[in-house]
């Protein structure tokens, strides 16, 4: 399953890319196409480390990762030194 999840976004990256490089060289043109990629590069990788951050700061001011999670009861610490079975 975890494969044709792969390929499917690998699929789609492969169709949005050059549609998305096609509109970005047009509308670039009076500034240059380097400068234009170079600013869609740069933007990129701004919201690649901007986004992380903004869910984790979201996360933490609502509280929404509050330990434990999931509150599962598999997800409680192993009782340490192990109960003593009966003889």
């Amino acid at each position: 399953m975890g494969c044709l999840l792969v390929l499917a976004e690998r699929t789609g990256k492969a169709v949005r890319s050059p549609a998305k490089s096609t509109l970005l060289a047009h509308a670039a043109g009076p500034v240059g196409l380097a400068r234009g990629f170079g600013v869609h590069k740069a933007l990129d990788q701004v919201g690649a480390f901007a986004g992380p951050l903004m869910v984790a700061g979201i996360a933490a001011a609502t509280g929404a990762l509050s330990w434990p999670w999931p509150p599962y009861r598999s997800c409680t610490p192993p009782r340490w030194p192990p109960p003593r079975w009966p003889r």
